[in-house]
C-alpha cells in the first residue's frame, strides 16, 4: 500500500515505549494518580506519618523544658559528688 492511501490513516509501532524525565516530585504523584483511591489515601497517610514533624516553636519548648529539668539536676550531682570527694579526702 502507498503511504498516501486514504484508508490507512494510523500508525502503529511495535514494541516501542516513550520515555519521559521528571522531576521526582511529578513522578511521585503521577505514580500516585495511578493507585486506587483506598491505595492513595492509605499512601498518604502513611507518608504523613513518616514526615511528621514539629513545628519549630514546639522544639524550641521541649529543649528550653529539658535545659531547667536536667541542668539542675546534673549541678546537684556534681556538688554532691564533690562533697563526697572532699570528705574522703
Amino acid at each position: 500500500m502507498p503511504c498516501d492511501s486514504p484508508a490507512r490513516k494510523a500508525v502503529r509501532f511495535r514494541d516501542q515505549m516513550e520515555v519521559r524525565v521528571m522531576t521526582n516530585h511529578n513522578a511521585h504523584e503521577a505514580k500516585m494518580a495511578r493507585l486506587s483511591y483506598n491505595e492513595y489515601t492509605r499512601k498518604r497517610a502513611e507518608e504523613a506519618r513518616l514526615h511528621k514533624k514539629f513545628p519549630v516553636p514546639t522544639i524550641c519548648k521541649l529543649a528550653l523544658i529539658f535545659c531547667v529539668i536536667v541542668s539542675p539536676s546534673v549541678f546537684i550531682i556534681g556538688v554532691v559528688n564533690l562533697l563526697v570527694y572532699e570528705s574522703h579526702s
